[in-house]
């Protein structure tokens, strides 16, 4: 009944007690390889370099393989306070970081969107399975670079900037630009429809890509 529901209780909690100072002792960490429960929520607590460095170092534990995928649920169980999709967007987060870094400089990341490394892997696998299977070059990527993408973000790379065609493109000119702003306001942003009625030189993603410059408020309409 009621009476009885409200007299039972549940158990006490007793926490684990850490050191005065609030912080682990090393050699606890080693021994249970488990950082301690943190207060708050673990998406609004930041990961500290140590936790970071212990990431990279589990992963690598945690690969089936040296370059096959990682399991994940094991990887979160060694971070009790994180969730494992933390744990994995913290990772490729630091591995797109480290990609993107220059060589012998640590403090100064390149200007790019994309890492060479990136670049040079996704040219050798188009190569090798040609332009319509996505899933397995993201899926190879990952497992070359450490970096995960979306297999639509590489298909992008590839015809905004890598194809044949992308890389014979002609520079946008003024009268290009004017051109397609034109036919942007009789036909309508499609860029496959444009690309292939009017702009057979670019491809649709060129297209897409200059419709969106275009939209910018603070982009110069008639660079090259």
């Amino acid at each position: 009944n009621a009476e009885t529901h409200r007299n039972t209780s549940l158990p006490e909690f007793s926490p684990r007690i850490w050191p005065s100072n609030n912080e682990p002792e090393e050699s606890m960490l080693h021994d249970i390889d488990v950082l301690p429960p943190t207060q708050g929520t673990a998406s609004r607590h930041r990961w500290t370099s140590d936790e970071k460095r212990r990431l990279l170092a589990i992963v690598k534990q945690c690969r089936q393989s040296s370059t096959g995928p990682v399991v994940w649920p094991d990887v979160q169980e060694r971070f009790k306070h994180r969730s494992l999709i933390a744990c994995r967007e913290i990772y490729y987060k630091i591995k797109r970081q480290q990609a993107t870094r220059v060589d012998g400089d640590d403090r100064k990341p390149q200007r790019q969107k994309y890492a060479a490394v990136e670049i040079q892997k996704l040219n050798e696998l188009v190569r090798k399975y040609g332009e319509h299977s996505w899933t397995k070059v993201a899926q190879e990527m990952e497992a070359a670079t450490g970096i995960s993408r979306h297999k639509g973000v590489y298909l992008s790379i590839w015809n905004s900037t890598l194809c044949p065609k992308a890389q014979s493109a002609p520079p946008w000119t003024a009268e290009r630009t004017e051109r397609l702003q034109e036919l942007v306001g009789q036909h309508g942003p499609d860029p496959a429809f444009l690309a292939y009625k009017f702009f057979p030189e670019y491809t649709p993603y060129i297209i897409k890509a200059r419709i969106a410059r275009l939209r910018q408020p603070t982009v110069d309409k008639h660079d090259h």
